[in-house]
């Protein structure tokens, strides 16, 4: 059924004037209530997030490795829990950890909404993990991580779920070895202890001291080909910058032709960036890993406009 110009001039226009406070379902103007948790600062965006996790982890089984880092959505507007990361492309705006896989697809992100006042006896920084890996947990996978997340005591918690975790590790982490973090080294040599929970922390010398952590498989120096002739590195470490690079590919390919326009309003940046950035490439991963066909990103988003549209079936 169709309603034009005339239906909406009778639904603004009431025929008496007690009809604007009547119950009257013919009259009545209700403005739909919405319930949502007062204490959470991000109720505009988290069923759209939930809603987009459930869509990204339903079409896609990860591989052995995946990798956690942080990711940012630029936002320069005022906002309580904009973020500052001097290291991201983007240094001001919106925090987001992800969860990818092998491939650079996007199987789940959590989106930072400032410092949480609950009380718990555990990092931020394992609570995020246990969070994006839950659905992950007990399957034989390897998680990998920068130093802001890696520790004993996260390790610790992921064998329990039979999961793995590699990663570079800060110096001053709780039950650190005190002779692997204080070993001096020369370049090219190794150093490493095993605990008795099957955690190896290790320390490398490159060009500076390189700590890091592993469940998985005792760390063996490989000659590796580079610019500079055969060096040789931790098998840990060439594990650690395969699978850390994931997300960094998955921002690279959503920067391409990106729609992501200035505007004051955190929660539609939000909103646009999983739509058409997150979303997008996701779906191009996926047509590529299907279809086999070589195609650019930028060429995808034109197609996938056209096929939404239907601007193809029109005729002059």
């Amino acid at each position: 059924m169709f309603f034009g110009a005339d239906y909406l001039d009778w639904s603004r226009k009431k025929p008496k004037l007690h009809d604007y406070r009547s119950n009257n379902l013919c009259y009545k103007n209700g403005i739909t209530t919405q319930n949502y948790n007062k204490e959470d600062k991000l109720y505009k965006v988290s069923a759209f997030i939930e809603l987009m996790n459930t869509n990204f982890q339903k079409w896609c089984v990860p591989e052995e490795n995946v990798c956690i880092d942080e990711s940012m959505i630029p936002f320069r507007g005022r906002l309580g829990f904009r973020q500052y990361i001097p290291n991201k492309r983007h240094r001001y705006g919106l925090k987001v950890y992800k969860l990818c896989a092998d491939g650079d697809y996007t199987y789940t992100l959590k989106l930072y909404g400032g410092k949480s006042t609950r009380p718990g006896t555990t990092s931020v920084a394992t609570d995020v993990v246990m969070e994006l890996m839950a659905s992950l947990l007990n399957s034989g996978r390897t998680l990998v991580t920068d130093n802001f997340y890696t520790s004993v005591s996260l390790a610790n918690k992921l064998n329990t779920a039979s999961t793995h975790l590699i990663g570079t590790l800060r110096p001053k982490r709780k039950f650190n070895p005190t002779p692997v973090v204080s070993v001096r080294l020369t370049r090219g040599e190794m150093t490493a202890l095993q605990s008795n929970t099957n955690v190896i922390v290790g320390k490398w010398r490159d060009k500076r001291d390189i700590l890091f952590l592993t469940t998985k498989d005792v760390p063996k120096m490989q000659d590796i080909v580079t610019r500079r002739g055969t060096v040789k590195k931790p098998s840990t470490i060439l594990e650690y910058n395969k699978s850390k690079s994931f997300i960094d590919t998955s921002d690279q390919k959503a920067a391409y032709a990106s729609t992501i326009q200035k505007g004051i309003k955190w929660y539609r940046k939000i909103i646009f960036e999983l739509l058409t950035n997150t979303g997008v490439v996701n779906a191009y991963l996926l047509f590529i890993q299907v279809t086999r066909e070589k195609m650019s990103i930028t060429q995808f988003r034109e197609e996938l406009v056209l096929a939404l549209t239907k601007l193809d079936d029109r005729t002059s």
